[in-house]
C-alpha cells in the first residue's frame, strides 16, 4: 500500500509530520500546564483543611478549659453554669439560660464572686432586653414591657455590684428610652 501525503500548496516537504509533532508537543503542554493547575488547587485545599483541623483542635482546647473551670487563665470569670448560661443565650434557649444565670446570682454554685454575679446579671438583662424586642416585634406590647422592666432591675443591680460598668449603664439607658420611667 502506498502512503499518500496531503501537503498544502507551497508548503515545504515534510510540513505536515512537523505540524503533528507541534500538535503533540502543545497537548503535552497543556498537560503540564493542567497538572500544574490541579497542583496548586490541591495545595490549596490541604491548607485550607489544615486550618479547618487547626481550628477543630482550638475549639476543643478551650471546651476543654471550660470544663475544667478556667478560660484564659481567669477562673473567676469561666464556671461551667457560666459558660452553659452564655451557650444557652447564644442558642436562643431564654428559660433555660435564666436559669443557669440565677444560679449563679444566688449563688447556689460554688466560687461565685461580685464581678461574677455582676457580669450575670448583666447578661441576664441582655436576655431580657433580646426577649422584649423580640416580643415588640411580634407586637406583644404588654409582655414586652414588663420585660422590659425586668431588664432594667437587673441591670441596676449589676451596675450595684459594679458601678464601673458602662456597657450596663448603656443598656440601661437604652431600655430607659424603650420604656421610660412613670413618675
Amino acid at each position: 500500500m502506498a502512503t499518500v501525503r496531503a501537503a498544502a500548496v507551497g508548503a515545504a516537504p515534510g510540513a505536515g509530520v512537523r505540524a503533528t509533532a507541534r500538535g503533540a508537543g502543545g497537548l503535552r503542554r497543556a498537560a503540564r500546564g493542567l497538572r500544574r493547575l490541579l497542583l496548586v488547587v490541591f495545595a490549596i485545599w490541604l491548607v485550607f483543611e489544615a486550618f479547618r483541623w487547626w481550628r477543630g483542635v482550638e475549639d476543643t482546647r478551650q471546651v476543654g478549659a471550660v470544663v475544667a473551670g478556667t478560660i484564659a487563665g481567669d477562673p473567676s470569670r469561666a464556671t461551667p453554669t457560666f459558660a452553659l448560661a452564655q451557650r444557652e443565650g447564644e442558642a436562643g434557649r431564654y428559660h433555660e439560660a435564666l436559669r443557669e444565670y440565677r444560679r449563679i446570682v444566688d449563688r447556689q454554685v460554688g466560687g461565685v464572686d461580685e464581678p461574677m454575679r455582676a457580669s450575670a446579671l448583666y447578661n441576664t438583662g441582655n436576655l431580657h432586653l433580646r426577649e422584649a424586642l423580640r416580643l415588640r416585634n411580634e407586637e406583644q406590647v404588654a409582655q414586652s414591657l414588663a420585660i422590659l422592666e425586668l431588664a432594667k432591675r437587673n441591670y441596676r443591680d449589676a451596675l450595684a455590684l459594679a458601678p464601673g460598668a458602662w456597657d450596663a449603664r448603656y443598656n440601661l439607658e437604652r431600655v430607659l428610652r424603650l420604656s421610660p420611667e412613670l413618675e
